[in-house]
């Protein structure tokens, strides 16, 4: 298990309280109640161990695999990051059942995003590729390019969002700049694009391609984005999602040339 002891110098900023409670009441709320609309034969999402194994993540050609995650033990030389200064909000990461679980924060749920980094250094010529099962949660993704001085994250919403501030929004590639503490949208899209965002229940790829300064992404089979990016850097590569659990990962894979 992995709980965050101290906040990282990046990721460390001061936290809002009347809006921010306010717009967490209502986000715990929409959630539970579309769960269980859409979940009503079940009490809770899956244990790992009654999930079916992960499809593996195929490496593109002329690729060769650097890391292969399998998380049948616990990757201890992986490491959490998280924005927030309170203990509680800590996002809890744990290998069970061949699978890497997202279990929530050290006091049960938390709106606050949580990173699993892996531990290798990856350059602008590479490929991250990961296996992800929801049963529940708003956001997944993948991040790369991770450094002191910030990092690129490509998310993807959960269909039919409930996120006020982000309607109809189910996929988004961004950097987040730690100097300004601000988010720049690089490429973004929405339900009128036609690409869906996450089912829960099934095994789900994710897949980020980095070649000098263009960046391709896909979900599940379909191409998202491809785009340039001249400020593309050698960084570190990981998981994200909310520290609310409900998410499994497997198979997380990165290759180079």
């Amino acid at each position: 298990m992995f709980k965050l002891q101290r906040p990282s110098t990046v990721l460390t900023f001061l936290a809002t309280f009347g809006l921010f409670f306010l717009a967490a009441s209502f986000y715990f709320a929409s959630a539970g109640a579309e769960d269980r609309a859409a979940h009503t034969d079940l009490d809770g999402p899956l244990p790992a161990d009654q999930v079916p194994e992960a499809p593996p993540v195929i490496l593109p050609a002329a690729q060769q695999p650097v890391l292969v995650a399998t998380f049948d033990e616990q990757p201890t030389d992986w490491e959490v990051e998280q924005r927030t200064y309170f203990p509680y909000e800590f996002g809890i990461w744990e290998s069970t059942a061949n699978k890497l679980a997202q279990s929530g924060s050290e006091e049960g749920q938390s709106l606050v995003e949580t990173f699993l980094l892996a531990p290798p250094q990856v350059g602008t010529e590479a490929f991250i590729g990961t296996q992800i099962y929801p049963q529940g949660n708003q956001v997944i993704g993948i991040l790369f390019g991770f450094t002191e001085n910030g990092y690129y994250a490509y998310r993807v919403y959960r269909n039919a969002p409930h996120d006020p501030q982000r309607p109809g929004q189910l996929h988004l590639l961004e950097y987040y700049d730690a100097t300004t503490m601000d988010y720049r949208v690089i490429a973004e899209k929405t339900t009128a694009d036609g690409i869906p965002g996450f089912e829960t229940g099934s095994w789900q790829e994710l897949r980020v391609s980095l070649s000098g300064d263009r960046i391709r992404t896909s979900f599940h089979g379909t191409d998202v984005f491809d785009v340039e990016e001249t400020q593309l850097r050698e960084g570190k590569v990981g998981l994200l999602t909310l520290a609310i659990g409900e998410v499994l990962f497997d198979n997380f894979t990165v290759a180079q040339p």
